[in-house]
């Protein structure tokens, strides 16, 4: 989706120009509420792939990574700010929501 974003302009112009897009094609243009919506969430995201990329190519991670990684997402990263969106709100809220209902960052079980 950042790659998306990146390449608006460019999309956009070839799905305006007939010479290149079929007319019926040419709905596939999205509109600037579907684009600020993949902003969001490419924003929202964005900390996931960078966990995914560090625990893909660091040849020293370990499990017991894992538990901190999802303490700092659920408590900071998936923080709702007052300039979220209520779309950006509400996937933070069901990332974060799953996070604890899989990881339970907050149980004392947890800790042991």
């Amino acid at each position: 989706m950042a790659r998306l974003v990146e390449q608006r302009r460019v999309l956009t112009d070839i799905l305006l120009d007939t010479a290149f897009t079929k007319r019926a094609d040419a709905a596939f243009n999205l509109k600037e509420s579907e684009w600020t919506l993949i902003s969001e969430l490419c924003t929202v995201l964005k900390p996931f792939a960078t966990i995914t990329e560090y625990m893909s190519t660091e040849s020293s991670v370990s499990v017991s990574e894992i538990y901190p990684i999802v303490c700092e997402l659920v408590n900071k990263r998936l923080a709702s700010s007052a300039d979220d969106s209520s779309i950006a709100f509400k996937v933070k809220e069901a990332i974060k929501d799953e996070l604890v209902r899989r990881y339970e960052p907050e149980s004392d079980d947890a800790s042991h």
